[in-house]
């Protein structure tokens, strides 16, 4: 990854698009690699066992790597409709391609592993959260596919730990579209007005609903404002407002991007647990903290200055893992539970002891997730963003060759089939 060929006097139009946007591109990707690896490290059982040994008790702070996953939603979807069609219907097909062909693959492993240990002898533990009935398989099924899953009662199947997100991710799509419909008339400048006025508005509310939490003062506690703050809505907010910012050339931001990750982590790690009934620093003092940390990344990113070194391994290594990592977010739960079931079935001596079942399940679940997620991204994710792509330029009568989101974050010129949002 180049950082030679940064816009100049003297550089042409299509330089100045498409040769930022690689850098752009890239240095996103790369907080999604961490993103995934944060979630990963939060459900793995060896990083609680690490965390058991340590000789003070702290929180397990990695589920953060979902709450950069929403910032970076909100930043990546907004910087697309700004610089390409702002059609809501356009906008739901794209996303509708890019994330539900994903989506199907998941559920048919969840059905899999779902049909197996409801078929095997395994033990209590096994069947209680690996099995079940089919009726409320389906029912979260369709709630994952429709975007209602946070909506259901009962409590989500272990196969469904991390599907409460695209929930989040659905209902702020459909609001997202919803603005645009009002926009349609306006120019791309008022547009990003209208998206920049309501992100702060909603963003403000949230933040004085957490701040009263801080000081135990109840603020609009019984409005749907409670329902975006505790799902997180305002993560994604934030994320609309720093797409909405001007870019800005920081030379030495690499330097900071450390500290904007390790902080957030080392204050949530000392707050409440996340499942707490009340957890007023967590609520309202970390998370604040962690968005504009998080947000101050993303304007780095933005700008392709989030990262000191583009062209080294690690940088390279993220990048590549970023590509991936919707498709590793949805497998890596029936992966797991694969993996328990196997090592019931087999290698009961997996779990003489934590170290030792911890160890053995970080292996195996990375060894068979990687390659299923390269599986999933080659030849699913990537042809359905293609077909989503075409659709939506041929129902604009372009050619359908050309990509309708060259210069932002949709043309991955980082590495060969890399993911568009």
């Amino acid at each position: 990854m180049l950082l030679a060929g940064r816009s100049s006097g003297g550089t042409t139009v299509t330089e100045r698009v498409i040769e930022p946007a690689s850098n752009k591109v890239a240095d996103i990707q790369v907080l999604r690699g961490l993103a995934i690896l944060l979630v990963l490290a939060q459900h793995l059982s060896l990083t609680r066992t690490l965390r058991d040994a340590l000789p003070t008790h702290v929180q397990m702070p990695f589920w953060l790597g979902v709450e950069l996953f929403f910032l970076i939603s909100g930043v990546v979807v907004t910087q697309s409709v700004l610089s390409t069609s702002r059609s809501p219907i356009e906008f739901l097909v794209r996303r509708l391609f890019r994330l539900i062909p994903a989506i199907l693959v998941f559920l048919a492993a969840s059905a899999a592993v779902f049909w197996v240990a409801s078929s095997l002898p395994v033990d209590n533990w096994g069947r209680q959260n690996f099995s079940g009935n089919w009726t409320d398989w389906l029912q979260q099924a369709a709630g994952v596919v429709g975007g209602f899953f946070i909506n259901l009662s009962g409590s989500a199947h272990y196969l469904n730990g991390a599907m409460w997100s695209l929930s989040v991710e659905f209902q702020f799509y459909l609001a997202f579209a919803a603005l645009l419909a009002l926009c349609t008339r306006l120019s791309v400048s008022a547009t990003r007005r209208v998206l920049l006025i309501s992100a702060t508005a909603i963003y403000a509310l949230c933040l004085a609903q957490r701040v009263g939490l801080l000081f135990d003062y109840p603020i609009l506690s019984d409005s749907p404002l409670t329902y975006l703050r505790q799902w997180r809505f305002d993560f994604m907010a934030l994320g609309v407002i720093v797409a909405c910012l001007p870019t800005r050339q920081v030379s030495k931001g690499g330097s900071f991007s450390p500290y904007l990750i390790l902080i957030p982590l080392i204050i949530t790690s000392l707050s409440e647990d996340i499942f707490s009934a009340e957890a007023p620093f967590l609520h309202g003092f970390a998370a604040p903290l962690t968005a504009i940390c998080f947000a101050a990344l993303l304007f780095l990113a933005r700008s392709g200055y989030a990262f000191p070194n583009s062209t080294g391994w690690l940088y390279r290594s993220l990048t590549w893992i970023g590509n991936r990592s919707f498709s590793l977010y949805l497998l890596h739960f029936p992966v797991m539970a694969a993996v328990w079931i196997a090592f019931d079935r087999l290698t009961p001596l997996a779990f003489s002891s934590d170290w030792t079942y911890g160890v053995s399940q970080a292996v195996v679940t990375l060894a068979l997730a990687l390659p299923c997620a390269e599986l999933c991204f080659r030849y699913v994710e990537l042809p359905g963003q293609r077909l989503g792509k075409r659709l939506t330029a041929r129902g604009r009568g372009l050619p359908t060759g050309v990509n309708v989101d060259a210069g932002v974050v949709a043309q991955p010129s980082v590495a060969p089939g890399a993911s568009s949002v």
